[in-house]
């Protein structure tokens, strides 16, 4: 029988913030690589610890998060 998705929390804390994103993954593996892709999209640049919790609430991943490059920061808006 095919194991089905399941929900993970993913959280990164850094010195100011916390970031919090909920996604359905096959594994905390995947869910990870979905996070620190959210992460890249949304310009979030600081460096901290990510933790992935299962549906019950238990951390079963955690890893350091590290912006690669400054692409990693999204630039600024200029008014129009």
């Amino acid at each position: 029988m095919a194991k089905r998705e399941e929900f993970f929390e993913c959280t990164l804390g850094s010195d100011n913030n916390e970031y919090r994103f909920h996604f359905r993954a096959w594994n905390a593996e995947d869910a990870e690589a979905h996070f620190r892709e959210a992460l890249h999209a949304n310009g979030v640049a600081v460096p901290g610890t990510l933790l992935i919790r299962d549906p019950q609430g238990r951390v079963v991943r955690h890893s350091a998060y590290t912006p690669t490059s400054q692409a990693d920061v999204r630039a600024p808006i200029a008014n129009a």
